[in-house]
């Protein structure tokens, strides 16, 4: 039973970010669990994006106490293929997945190319 004047306390939920060259960054609730693993959370931004450098990806960690940041590198490529640790996340760590410079300039020669000749097709028919 809730009487006047009783205060309710609701504790903010802990959450980890997750940015870069995902589908979908996003800020993810650990709820119940006092930690995520980098898969998990990588699975929550549900994956790369179009041109990630996942083998350069990393947390960047708040010291506890400090507002000094500790960037712990994370090969996401090894971790996928079980060849490293899957590194537990703690509360308000990002995972930062950069993208591919040489992947980006590919797709867009790529998309440029087809624009390219889907014009050509279009306004040169006899």
């Amino acid at each position: 039973m809730i009487s006047p004047h009783d205060v309710i306390t609701v504790l903010t939920a802990e959450v980890i970010y997750v940015i870069g060259e995902v589908r979908k960054p996003r800020e993810v609730t650990l709820k119940d669990r006092g930690s995520i693993s980098v898969l998990q959370a990588l699975s929550s931004a549900e994956g790369f994006g179009p041109a990630p450098a996942a083998q350069n990806s990393k947390i960047v960690r708040m010291g506890p106490g400090t507002k000094e940041r500790a960037e712990i590198p994370v090969d996401l490529r090894k971790v996928m293929a079980g060849k490293a640790e899957d590194i537990a996340m703690r509360p308000n760590d990002i995972l930062v997945v950069p993208s591919s410079g040489p992947k980006k300039a590919a797709a867009r020669v790529t998309e440029v190319a087809i624009q390219t000749i889907t014009g050509v097709i279009i306004w040169h028919r006899p």
